[in-house]
């Protein structure tokens, strides 16, 4: 795994441990293709980042509760060649303990975040725990054993360059 990564998957998770917070209010995501259970539908993660098509290719990932963090779940992969300018995205949730939907506001160490890396050589860190963000999440299916989540998100994050990358459609599936 490329160092990039495992920095990210290690960020991700050590926000998990401190603590959890309690879920915000519902905010409605525009509606999302998401598969139902037991569909055998291979794991899926994509978003519009300004615009574009960001899709996952490879390293697509979800865990509940994950290294006994409880009431949390993890969504991860990545995009692009498997060298220096692969782009990882993750997303860890805290507070989450049945479908609803959430918000991830300025991550602090504990809560939830939302990161994505090596967009450009310009935007290497997007959101995380260092940059605003403000990204609504609606987790429509949630179960620990065998895992299965599924949900969609859109919102904002502030790149390290200080502009500000605009997600929208984004959606995610994966199941064991």
């Amino acid at each position: 795994m490329k160092l990039i990564t495992a920095l990210s998957l290690f960020v991700a998770l050590a926000t998990m441990l401190p603590g959890c917070e309690s879920p915000p209010p519902s905010v409605p995501i525009s509606a999302a293709a998401i598969p139902a259970a037991g569909t055998a539908s291979e794991p899926m993660l994509r978003m519009q980042v300004d615009g574009k098509l960001w899709q996952a290719n490879r390293e697509i990932f979800g865990a509940v509760n994950p290294l006994g963090a409880k009431n949390s779940i993890l969504i991860s992969g990545s995009f692009g060649p498997n060298d220096a300018s692969e782009q990882d995205f993750t997303m860890t949730l805290t507070g989450v303990s049945s479908p609803g939907s959430f918000s991830v506001k300025n991550a602090k160490p504990g809560g939830s975040v939302v990161q994505l890396m090596n967009l450009s050589a310009e935007r290497t860190l997007i959101g995380g725990l260092m940059f605003d963000h403000d990204i609504q999440v609606e987790i429509s299916q949630l179960q620990a054993d065998p895992v299965l989540i599924a949900g969609k998100f859109a919102g904002w994050m502030q790149a390290s360059d200080g502009s500000k990358v605009i997600i929208s459609a984004g959606e995610f599936f994966y199941e064991e």
